[in-house]
């Protein structure tokens, strides 16, 4: 599974918790929570398209300065 995929399948999970749910402002916030990981889905999307590869560099610590 793609993480884009991972990210559709939290917001399916998310769209079903929202409807399920008898709090209006609850709903709402699921909803929006939804929104985001698909958001985020596309993302991944565009990021695969265009091969994108970040480089990490070594991890720092206040010791190394």
């Amino acid at each position: 599974m793609t993480p884009a995929d991972q990210y559709r399948s939290l917001a399916a999970q998310l769209k079903a918790k929202a409807a399920n749910e008898t709090n209006e402002t609850l709903a709402s916030e699921w909803m929006h929570l939804a929104q985001a990981y698909l958001r985020l889905a596309e993302q991944a999307e565009q990021n695969r398209r265009a091969d994108i590869w970040i480089e990490v560099g070594p991890k720092l610590s206040l010791a190394d300065e």
